[in-house]
Formats: C-alpha cells, structure tokens, sequence
C-alpha cells in the first residue's frame, strides 16, 4: 500500500493524523480531512482494507476498533498517558503523566 504525504501505510497497517472519510479509498482521501476530521471517522467503519492508526482526538484510553482502527491519543498534554505500539510484537506501551514507570499489554494485531 502507498499513501499521500498525509497518510504512511506499511502492510496492512495505515498511520494518519486524525483518521479518513469511511467510504472513500485512500487514493481518494483529502489531506484536510486525514488531518482534522474526528467523529465521522471515529464512529464509523471505512472501507480500505487496513488498519487506521490515528492521533488528534484526546481519549482516556486507547481506542481499539480492530479490524479497521486504533486510536493512540491518550491525552498527555492534559495528564493522561502517553502511548505508542510496537507493531511486530503487538505490544502498547504507556507512561501515564508524572510517573516514571512504563506498563505494557499485548493488543491483538493479527
């Protein structure tokens, strides 16, 4: 899969800034959409056959809606936690805000 500047696809995995229009393909998408839509996106199912992961839309917890999305904004800038995934293990690391100790748990990828 390739994408625009806007969005980085890698397998079957897609990284964006804020998420995609759901029924349009990739080679469709408009770059101000990809970096400022929210509930369109989040609350609806898309049609590329990847998984979306995106930021921009602060959560208490990580948004898994596999098979089509995962949202990994966790609010830091307002004292949540900061996370990422390590996609080859399927492992989410977070480090909650003014702590020092990261915590780790599987997420099912496949």
């Amino acid at each position: 899969m390739g994408g625009s500047r806007s969005v980085i696809c890698v397998r079957r995995i897609c990284f964006v800034h804020a998420g995609i229009i759901a029924d349009a393909q990739l080679e469709e998408q408009q770059t101000e959409d990809m970096l400022w839509i929210r509930q369109e996106f989040i609350f609806n199912p898309h049609r590329i056959d990847a998984t979306v992961v995106f930021g921009h839309t602060p959560m208490r917890g990580v948004m898994i809606d596999l098979p089509y999305k995962l949202g990994i904004d966790t609010a830091w800038l307002y004292g949540g936690k900061l996370t990422c995934v390590e996609f080859n293990e399927g492992v989410l690391y977070q480090l909650q805000r003014g702590h020092k100790t990261v915590k780790t748990r599987s997420i099912p990828l496949a």
